[in-house]
């Protein structure tokens, strides 16, 4: 039997195309596997993804119907709202209205009773107020009894208006420290709403502080009522008035100077800054003061009395006793009794020298 001999080469050879076709094997089936796991995992992503397609599209959904239904709802809501604001607005301009209607009025009648204090006050600047403190009971003049009367009658009269009323009549009276705390009391109620007001209650309380002796007093009232009111002529005049009973000459003639600035016209700013003059040694001064204070009012007793003094003192004596006289006639006239002796003494002085 004929054996076949093997050559090396050829076994060699074998193997090797035996670990060909192993190998080509074993490629195919790592493709087929992974093939299969990659069918899988895509499979199984998109699973996922149809279930997340799903819900988004449910999501949508729900939001394509439920966003018209919300801003139907809100807008609804939102009109409701504006409606009912729109409403109140309404009403609330109507009552702004209704009250700027009402403060218009008020204002006016505000206005109407200012007039009428201011007036009361006004008409109380000097004489009044000076008579009106003297001890027992003194008569104002005609026309602030009028306005007295006028206000006590008018059932609209206002709360400031009875006031100023009461503390005139406390002064009528002779109640001089109740109608002091009456002004106090319309000067506090006053200041910062109706300042003019509240400076006429100043003034009129210390113009009878002055009339009383209490000068200081009289003087810090008037501070105050030009504080309030800048330009005011009779608190100018009380606070000179004031300065002069202090023998303060010289502050005296400063406030009645500002008086003669604001008020050219005022006889008795002319006479007590005439008084000053003389007080200070200035004869000549005081006359010519005293000379344009008759000029005003002829018929002031107590200019011809300040007068008679001046050129009495310059040694002028015929001129001083004519001015003595002319006083006394007027003083005759007008009652006024302290003056009235104190001429008759003077002029008795000058019948005991001849």
């Amino acid at each position: 039997m004929t054996q076949t001999t093997k050559h090396p080469v050829d076994e060699e050879a074998n193997v090797e195309e035996k670990a060909s076709s192993v190998d080509a094997v074993s490629d195919v089936e790592s493709q087929r596997q992974l093939n299969d796991l990659r069918r899988e995992y895509l499979d199984g992503r998109l699973d996922t993804v149809n279930q997340w397609l799903v819900v988004i599209g449910l999501v949508l959904a729900f939001f394509a119907v439920a966003i018209p239904v919300v801003t139907g709802i809100a807008a609804y809501v939102a009109y409701t709202q504006f409606q009912r604001i729109e409403s109140e607005a309404q009403e609330h301009l109507d009552e702004a209205k209704r009250y700027a209607n009402e403060a218009a009025q008020y204002l006016k009648d505000i206005e109407a009773q200012k007039k009428i204090a201011e007036q009361v006050v006004s008409e109380l600047t000097s004489r009044d107020i000076t008579q009106l403190v003297q001890p027992g009971k003194a008569e104002a003049s005609a026309e602030v009894e009028d306005l007295l009367r006028t206000i006590q009658r008018d059932p609209g009269t206002s709360v400031i208006d009875k006031a100023i009323a009461g503390a005139v009549r406390s002064q009528q009276e002779g109640k001089t420290d109740e109608a002091i705390k009456q002004w106090s009391s319309i000067a506090n109620i006053s200041e910062g709403i109706d300042n003019d007001i509240a400076a006429a209650a100043f003034f009129a309380r210390g113009t009878i502080k002055n009339a009383l002796g209490r000068h200081e007093a009289a003087i810090s009232d008037a501070n105050e009522a030009i504080h309030l009111k800048p330009n005011y002529v009779e608190a100018y005049f009380l606070r000179g008035l004031s300065n002069e009973n202090l023998g303060r000459h010289e502050a005296a003639i400063s406030d009645l100077n500002e008086v003669i600035r604001l008020k050219p016209n005022d006889a008795q700013a002319y006479s007590i800054r005439g008084l000053s003059n003389e007080n200070l040694g200035r004869h000549e001064a005081a006359i010519s003061d005293l000379n344009e204070a008759i000029r005003l009012k002829p018929n002031d007793a107590q200019a011809y009395y300040f007068r008679g003094t001046a050129k009495g003192n310059l040694s002028k004596i015929e001129e001083a006793k004519a001015d003595y006289q002319t006083a006394l006639k007027i003083t005759e006239q007008q009652g006024d009794e302290n003056l009235k002796t104190a001429l008759e003494e003077i002029l008795q002085g000058f019948k005991d020298k001849e």
